[in-house]
C-alpha cells in the first residue's frame, strides 16, 4: 500500500495564522490526497495535522526555506508537487483541477494555478484577512 501523497505542497512560510484556514480549504474541497511542507523560522503554537510539516530554520532569509522545504515534498515520494506560499485563496477544488490538467494532457506537460484578480477586491482596498473573512 502506497501512503505517499499525491500531491505535497511545499514553501517558506512565516504566517502561521493562515495555515490552518488554508489546509481546511484544500481538506475541504480536494478529493486528492496532499501534504503541506511549510519551513520557516516563526513556530506554530498548534498543533498541526498529521499530513502538515513545519521544519524549523533559524536560518536568515526566504530562499533557504524554500529549499528546505522542496527537499522535503521531493522526499515525499508523491506523483506531483506544487510550490505555495502562505498568503494565498486557494480556488475550490484547484488540486483535483490541476491533476485533472495533467492526467488530461496526451504529452508530458507542467499546469498550475494562475492569479486572477477580482476587479471588485481590486477597488475595495481591503487586505487579504478582509478578503477571506468576506
Amino acid at each position: 500500500m502506497n501512503n505517499s501523497p499525491e500531491i505535497s505542497l511545499w514553501g517558506p512560510s512565516i504566517r502561521t495564522d493562515n495555515w490552518l484556514e488554508i489546509y481546511e480549504s484544500l481538506k475541504s474541497t480536494n478529493s486528492c490526497s496532499f501534504k503541506i511542507f511549510f519551513c520557516g523560522q516563526v513556530r506554530p503554537s498548534f498543533t498541526l495535522p498529521e499530513d502538515f510539516v513545519y521544519i524549523h530554520s533559524s536560518t536568515s532569509g526566504i530562499a533557504p526555506h524554500a529549499e528546505i522545504a522542496r527537499r522535503a515534498a521531493l522526499k515525499s515520494n508523491s506523483e506531483y508537487i506544487l510550490s505555495m506560499v502562505d498568503d494565498l485563496i486557494f480556488s475550490e477544488g484547484l488540486l483535483d483541477g490541476l491533476i485533472s490538467d495533467l492526467n488530461s494532457s496526451e504529452k508530458e506537460t507542467v499546469t498550475g494555478p494562475a492569479f486572477i484578480p477580482d476587479s471588485n477586491f481590486l477597488n475595495q482596498n481591503k487586505t487579504i484577512r478582509e478578503i477571506i473573512n468576506c
